[in-house]
């Protein structure tokens, strides 16, 4: 589970992402995190203008994190300075919550978090999934302005994040899309900081 040492001029978010994208190709690397049950997180900004919502995987001090970018931050001239990362960035670290007694509505978002937090199911998951490095969250998910709880799951043998909206009335969302692969409508330039990081050659 070895990580790159950050420097002074690298902000550790970045570092982070950078982390995930070697760390998610050690399928043993990943089992050994996973088992210790920090697959919960929250996006706690509540409603946006007309952003859409990039979650980059972060992999930073042994724990695992998402990265919250609003699409029209997630641009490459966000990210010319790898010391300082965007106020609109927000980042939230994996904790431990038993999200499948928790209050979803759709059955199908419960066996979806139980598949994840099944050791054996996950780790035939982790051993033959390919591992994205982002989710694209469309703008409707943060309408209601409530907090969103992010667990994540496993849908169609691929890792997977199931959204629940934590109002008044909960509610299970399940409209994240893993990237990539790319389509005519989310193209990888629209991913600045995904470009970047290549630009600064963070490997």
């Amino acid at each position: 589970m070895n990580q790159r040492i950050a420097t002074k001029e690298q902000h550790w978010v970045y570092q982070s992402i950078a982390n995930w994208a070697n760390f998610s190709m050690d399928r043993t690397a990943i089992k050994v995190v996973a088992e210790k049950d920090f697959n919960v997180f929250h996006y706690l900004r509540g409603d946006l203008l007309t952003d859409n919502i990039h979650a980059y995987f972060g992999y930073y001090n042994e724990r695992l994190y998402l990265h919250f970018i609003p699409s029209s931050v997630d641009v490459s001239t966000s990210f010319q300075d790898p010391s300082i990362i965007p106020t609109a960035l927000y980042s939230s670290i994996g904790i431990k919550e038993n999200a499948s007694k928790g209050p979803i509505e759709k059955s199908d978002a419960e066996i979806r978090i139980s598949k994840w937090e099944d050791q054996e199911v996950r780790n035939k998951v982790i051993d033959n999934a390919s591992f994205v490095q982002v989710f694209w969250i469309p703008n409707d998910d943060f309408k209601g302005n409530s907090p969103l709880k992010i667990n994540l799951a496993i849908h169609n043998d691929q890792v997977d994040l199931v959204l629940t909206s934590m109002g008044k009335s909960s509610s299970y969302l399940d409209t994240c899309k893993p990237i990539p692969p790319f389509d005519s409508t989310l193209t990888q330039q629209k991913f600045g900081l995904l470009q970047q990081l290549k630009i600064w050659k963070i490997k």
